[in-house]
């Protein structure tokens, strides 16, 4: 099993060990700066309308509720002035208007009419010396001709009356914007508002002037102050990039021992499977073996008495056993190569061993007689003799050995062998 190897944690925690010390010491520079920053002093200056001192705020605040007022008053100025400039415009668009009426006008030049009143009074006037009859037909004719005129000129007097109105009334509303220009003008004080301002501004400037060395001293605490911060903010920065690499490996590590560990059980599992497959191997050893030595046996037993009782085999049975000649042959095929790599047992014998080979013991003969009828035998003829003799047959221990494991019952007699080849056959 392969050791995985995870990060260093006792390395890690000693390099965090030394960024959060070198944050330590920023912070212990960075507080004395701050004392120094706020030990400056800032001198005051006392007002030139007042005993009581001023400080830089004070005068700033000042001057913001100063810059107010002169926004509000010239926003109010600038509103106010736009108003009176349009009006004064527009009235004299109306009375141009209305001068170019009027110079149209004939009767108006001729008698400069004030009102209407004036003109129904002319009308008037005329009607009267036409009633009195002392006129002339050509001054009569005259005179109607020209109440006919005054009548006509009466209605371009209403459109001069008009025009006339809206001129008033636009004059007042002038009058109106410049009188509250002038109610602006007294109720801001203007004048004093921009000699307070001067004033504030002087006493700010002096302070700014009296304190420049300290404001110096004090930008270039800031700017050291600044890049101090900036450092800290780095220091952060390396301890997030150690963490976060810290975190990689571990992760890594987490990965490659869970990978391991599977390749492991994966590892056991085929061991397990192969542990299976050679035990399967074994069987089919064992199964293979048994087919192998039973489908010889069967065979040679087939041989063995079908020679026994000289009987020829057919055709078809004869190629049925050269085929299984074959197929047993594949079989020891198989087996060499399962078995070629598994080691031969080796026997060791003493130099001095003798092996004596036993003869077969002949376990099963046929009927034997006994002396008493020894001479009884002899003098049978000799076609009786040969008839007995072709009826004894004797087996070696092995043919029965071989019919006992296939269950097949041991023939008598020569006789009996067609029927032991016949099992055989359906054995095979």
């Amino acid at each position: 099993r392969k050791y995985v190897k995870g990060p260093d944690a006792a390395a890690h925690k000693k390099k965090l060990e030394a960024v959060y010390q070198e944050i330590k010491s920023i912070d212990e520079k960075l507080s004395k700066l701050n004392n120094q920053i706020s030990n400056l002093s800032i001198n005051n200056v006392k007002s030139s309308q007042s005993n009581e001192p001023l400080s830089k705020d004070e005068l700033k605040k000042k001057i913001d509720k100063l810059k107010t007022d002169q926004n509000t008053y010239n926003s109010k100025k600038t509103s106010l002035q736009n108003s009176i400039h349009s009006n004064e415009l527009e009235l004299k668009k109306k009375i141009a208007d209305l001068n170019n009426l009027k110079s149209g006008s004939k009767l108006y030049k001729t008698y400069n009419f004030k009102s209407i009143d004036q003109i129904n009074d002319k009308i008037a006037e005329i009607q009267s010396l036409l009633d009195s009859g002392s006129l002339k037909i050509v001054d009569e004719k005259k005179k109607l001709k020209e109440i006919n005129s005054l009548k006509k000129f009466k209605l371009d007097f209403n459109n001069f009356d008009s025009h006339q109105k809206k001129i008033d009334a636009q004059s007042s509303e002038i009058s109106e914007l410049k009188s509250a220009l002038t109610t602006l003008n007294k109720s801001y004080n203007i004048n004093q508002i921009n000699s307070q301002f001067s004033d504030y501004k002087s006493q700010l400037q002096s302070i700014y002037d009296s304190n420049r060395s300290s404001y110096l001293k004090k930008n270039t605490l800031i700017e050291s102050k600044r890049s101090l911060i900036n450092e800290k903010n780095t220091k952060y920065d390396q301890l997030s990039t150690l963490k976060k690499n810290y975190d990689l490996s571990y992760s890594k590590f987490l990965k490659d021992l869970k990978s391991e560990q599977k390749r492991y059980q994966s590892k056991e599992k085929i061991l397990v499977k192969l542990s299976n497959l050679f035990e399967k191997k074994k069987n089919v050893q064992n199964d293979l073996l048994i087919y192998k030595n039973k489908g010889l046996l069967i065979q040679n037993l087939i041989r063995y008495f079908a020679n026994l009782i000289n009987k020829k085999l057919p055709d078809d049975l004869l190629n049925n056993l050269n085929s299984n000649n074959n197929n047993i042959s594949t079989i020891n095929h198989i087996d060499d190569t399962i078995n070629k790599n598994i080691p031969k047992r080796k026997i060791e014998m003493y130099d001095d061993l003798q092996i004596i080979k036993k003869d077969q013991e002949i376990f099963f003969k046929g009927s034997k007689t006994s002396k008493k009828n020894k001479h009884k035998n002899n003098s049978k003829n000799h076609n009786q003799n040969s008839s007995a003799s072709s009826s004894k047959f004797t087996l070696e221990p092995d043919i029965l050995l071989g019919l006992s494991e296939l269950n097949i019952t041991v023939p008598l007699s020569k006789d009996d062998c067609d029927r032991v080849i016949d099992e055989l056959i359906q054995a095979l």
